[in-house]
Order: structure tokens, then sequence, then C-alpha cells
């Protein structure tokens, strides 16, 4: 995996940034493209704990993910565009 200079902690900052009113509902697309869906998360420095909505094939309701193995985040619940503000984005998103 190539990580560019001054990224390695992007999803941490980005799960500190978590707007209160924003759900934590999505899906974690790791670097070997396994996606996992979630329902809450924890995190500490380096890994997240994500909590599954259901269990995998072979019963795992909880997956630790480091988040060096993280590529994207999917938001699947529906969100005001502006709680991205929360995260230190900037400009708007379309209305759709």
């Amino acid at each position: 995996m190539t990580v560019a200079i001054g990224t390695e902690n992007v999803w941490l900052r980005l799960l500190k940034a978590w707007p209160e009113k924003m759900p934590q509902q999505g899906i974690v697309v790791t670097e070997l493209n396994e996606q996992i869906p979630f329902t809450g998360f924890i995190f500490d420095d380096e890994i997240m704990i994500l909590q599954r909505p259901t269990p995998d094939a072979m019963g795992g309701r909880q997956v630790i993910v480091p988040f060096q193995s993280i590529s994207y985040v999917k938001i699947t619940a529906v969100v005001p565009p502006k709680l991205f503000n929360d995260f230190g984005f900037t400009g708007a998103l379309p209305k759709v």
C-alpha cells in the first residue's frame, strides 16, 4: 500500500471530527476490497472496531481494522450536506 506523506492519520482525524448528530452508519472498504458494513464504531490512534449490523458468514459481529488497511469509507445514512462542514470540509454539495 502506498500512503501519501501527511495522510497517515486521515481516518483518525475524520473519526475524531465525526458529528454527534450524524449516525455511525456506513461501509468501510479495505485495501483488499472487503466491504464491511457498520452501525457503530470506536477507535484509538491506530485501529478502529466496527460493529456490524448482522454477523458475517463466520458469525463475526465486531471487526478490528487498522487504519492503514482502510481504502475508503462509504456513508450510508441520510446526512444533511451541511454536516460535512463539521468534518472540516468547505464548499457545498448539490441538493439531490
